[in-house]
């Protein structure tokens, strides 16, 4: 059996393939990011509780959060505690298993918009070049967190309509004056600024036109331009963010020719197709 982890830092998505290639288990959860979340590691163990009475042997960790090899070799070590029959562990960061499912193995630059932001050129095999995001402190330019950072930050200064203003009081028991100190109260401030994001269609136009512009104009400079000049290849985009806003995407690309692929919420089923039929071609 393989055991598939799509780990976002607001969704995690994971299924089980058996050696017939049906899926055998399957299941959405809380998101894991070992950066981010201080409760990860209680969430990991969660999860791994779903199925140890599953016999697995192959283990494909893809997920935010995976910097370096100190972090993906602790949560490999999570992972054999609880499954110590795996034969194979795969700790991986999130763009690979991006790249993975949506250009199987063929080259490509996967981008991913979700909580936060993640960009790489696939060569069909690893990812050969990348944009370092930087995380939320200095990068994830088009990503969730920047949405709701600008309508907080517009919250605060009471830049925002009256009715923009009570939408944002009544949803999250707010007020104005008392917004800054409870953002810094909060265990996750990330995750806190990131749930923001979804007043944004209830903003005027003109309050959209004005933060949305400023985050996918960032993204363009800081990000996808870069890269996709030394490597001009389709570029994939994955998470929610682009596929809520994919028509403003596709506009904003092919103003330089940039032609955008597919367009994918959840990484899972791709990386169910490749773990089936591709990985061993």
């Amino acid at each position: 059996m393989k055991w598939i982890i799509e780990a976002g830092t607001t969704k995690t998505d994971s299924l089980v393939i058996s050696p017939n290639n049906d899926i055998h288990h399957q299941v959405s959860s809380t998101g894991l990011n070992p950066v981010s979340d201080p409760y990860f590691q209680d969430k990991l163990e969660q999860l791994c509780q779903k199925h140890t009475t599953i016999p697995i042997d192959e283990i494909y960790y893809y997920g935010s959060g995976c910097i370096n090899d100190m972090v993906n070799t602790k949560i490999e070590e999570v992972l054999k505690s609880y499954i110590p029959e795996a034969r194979k562990i795969v700790v991986e960061d999130d763009l690979l298993g991006a790249a993975l499912s949506t250009c199987g193995n063929r080259p490509g630059i996967a981008l991913i918009l979700g909580t936060g932001s993640n960009i790489g050129y696939f060569d069909g095999v690893s990812i050969a070049d990348r944009v370092t995001s930087g995380g939320y402190l200095l990068g994830d330019e088009g990503g969730g967190f920047r949405i709701g950072q600008n309508i907080y930050l517009r919250y605060c200064r009471g830049l925002l309509t009256k009715d923009e203003t009570d939408i944002v009081t009544s949803g999250h028991q707010l007020t104005p004056k008392s917004a800054v100190h409870r953002l810094y109260q909060e265990d996750n401030p990330r995750q806190y600024l990131a749930s923001f994001s979804r007043y944004i269609n209830q903003m005027t136009d003109h309050t959209q036109e004005l933060i949305l512009n400023h985050v996918f104009d960032n993204l363009l400079e800081g990000m996808v331009l870069p890269l996709w000049r030394n490597h001009p290849v389709e570029i994939h985009l994955v998470g929610s963010i682009s596929c809520h806003f994919k028509d403003r995407l596709v506009d904003m690309l092919g103003k330089f020719n940039i032609i955008a692929g597919s367009f994918v919420k959840s990484p899972i089923k791709g990386l169910k197709h490749y773990h089936r039929y591709e990985q061993n071609q």
